[in-house]
């Protein structure tokens, strides 16, 4: 149930209450709509928060990989610049056996 573990769990079942009253076509009074109302407004809070606090969570993802690809990228070239000096010290005949700079 989405919100019972942020709403007080009593709050939270009073509420549920009322929402499945309106939603099999009952009537709530001014009171009880006004805590209907209430509970709908806290549980849209909350849920807005959590997808806030999803957002936030992935962005720090998506930063900590950036990181991790950057530092991939350069170990790439490292890799790649020791290969060139290797190949480099080769001879031709061995080059053109390897396929080097095809």
């Amino acid at each position: 149930m989405m919100g019972a573990e942020n709403m007080d769990q009593i709050a939270y079942e009073s509420w549920w209450r009322l929402h499945v009253r309106l939603a099999r076509g009952g009537e709530l009074s001014a009171e009880e709509q006004a805590t209907y109302e209430a509970g709908r407004g806290k549980l849209e809070q909350e849920e807005a928060f959590q997808e806030a606090e999803g957002a936030k969570r992935s962005r720090l993802e998506l930063v900590r990989l950036e990181q991790e690809h950057a530092q991939l990228e350069r170990q790439r070239r490292q890799v790649e610049g020791e290969i060139a000096q290797l190949e480099a010290r080769l001879s031709e005949p061995t080059r053109q056996f390897l396929g080097v700079g095809d």
